[in-house]
């Protein structure tokens, strides 16, 4: 482990506040700022083999990290851009940027990589998993298959430390990209540099967060990215969703602004991180996580928000900079500033219809309160009960109990 006065050298080096965001800040949180800073400060995004950012790091650069992540680049490593070094340090080695990248796919031609019309353009979704959850690995291609978009890919990022997934490893499809990565006990993944390595692989324009515990109706494609084009952003999220808790076998309603009303959520800040603060729903473009890439932490690492939520934050971040707007919401802290963003550059759904059906069943990295009991002829008419074997997959979850 390098010296905690090295790293806080390397850190004003680049302008890196080393001021911890709590009591119990160390060493592992300024790792991840130095590793942040360091790659945001590439100033070029142009086609790579992977088509992403291509500015290299230094030798004084890579040597500091080396010695800051306790990991040392291969040979070829030294060649690599900013990206793939970040990638390869932050999982340890377990993860190598160059041998994976064969597995992506081919991007379709330039025409349909343009902003999606109606049903045009590929998508990937985006699956982070590992070994407990790899029952659930059928059910999460049965969605993909039944997604009324024609071109789509289905990228899993699946970590293991006995055995990957029987399914996927057993699977051969063309749309399919299985990143089976072995990790070891004393350094796991975190679910930030897993949703980055997903970015790494997928081969469309857009990207859809695919949790694998959760349940997608044949349109949810289609319909968050008719709303995204219509409200001009390269990003959306359910603002509403339904849910369905498998102790009870109730279905539910959540609705942030109401919990507010109710007194369940305190403040405004506790809306804000309901509304933009659950990946299941996100959707956005490939380039915006190429250039905001999500922090290395995972929902237990930070007490204000995972991994997602401060994506999200970012995002908007970026385009209320861009726009030069001010923002009528509260602040709120993330990193080392307090800030306020705006509801710009993230296109919000209500979703009455049931695109998507998030599952409560005790061991979810974050909790979902709904506001309403759904009744049962509700619950019947929603779209994702229009899935072919939407009931097997309910009655899946029984494990999880």
């Amino acid at each position: 482990a390098r010296p905690i006065a090295d790293l806080q050298e390397a850190c004003r080096k680049h302008a890196v506040n080393t001021i911890p965001s709590s009591a119990t800040g160390g060493q592992r949180e300024l790792l991840g700022k130095l590793a942040r800073a360091m790659w945001e400060e590439a100033p070029t995004y142009s086609a790579f083999p992977c088509e992403l950012p291509e500015e290299r790091p230094s030798q004084v650069d890579i040597r500091s990290l080396q010695w800051a992540f306790g990991t040392r680049l291969p040979q070829e490593g030294w060649a690599w851009s900013w990206w793939e070094v970040v990638l390869f340090l932050q999982s340890r080695g377990h993860f190598h940027p160059g041998h994976w990248a064969a597995r992506r796919r081919a991007p379709p031609q330039p025409s349909s990589q343009q902003a999606p019309r109606a049903s045009s353009g590929r998508i990937t979704m985006a699956v982070i998993t590992y070994e407990a959850r790899h029952y659930l690995h059928e059910q999460v291609w049965s969605c993909f298959l039944q997604q009324t978009w024609p071109d789509k890919e289905l990228v899993v990022v699946d970590t293991w430390r006995e055995a990957p997934s029987p399914f996927f490893s057993s699977l051969d499809d063309e749309r399919l990209v299985y990143a089976g990565v072995r990790e070891s006990s004393r350094n796991p993944f975190s679910l930030g540099l897993k949703r980055n390595i997903c970015t790494h692989l997928a081969s469309g324009a857009y990207i859809a967060v695919f949790d694998d515990d959760d349940i997608y109706a044949p349109r949810y494609l289609e319909g968050m990215f008719e709303e995204m084009c219509r409200q001009g952003w390269e990003a959306i999220t359910l603002r509403t969703w339904y849910i369905y808790e498998t102790s009870t076998g109730r279905f539910g309603h959540c609705d942030p602004r109401k919990l507010l009303d109710s007194r369940v959520l305190g403040d405004l800040e506790g809306v804000d991180s309901y509304e933009y603060g659950y990946s299941f729903s996100y959707v956005y473009a490939r380039d915006v996580a190429t250039r905001i890439p999500y922090d290395d932490q995972s929902f237990e690492d930070s007490a204000a928000a995972g991994e997602d939520w401060p994506f999200f934050q970012k995002l908007r971040l970026s385009v209320q900079e861009e726009l030069g707007c001010c923002s009528s919401h509260s602040s709120l802290y993330l990193g080392d500033r307090v800030v306020t963003p705006g509801p710009e550059g993230v296109a919000l759904l209500d979703d009455d219809y049931g695109l998507c059906l998030h599952v409560v069943h005790g061991r979810n990295t974050s909790g979902s309160f709904a506001h309403r009991e759904v009744p049962p002829q509700e619950a019947a008419v929603l779209e994702v009960s229009e899935l072919e074997g939407f009931g097997a997959m309910l009655r899946s979850y029984s494990p999880l109990l």
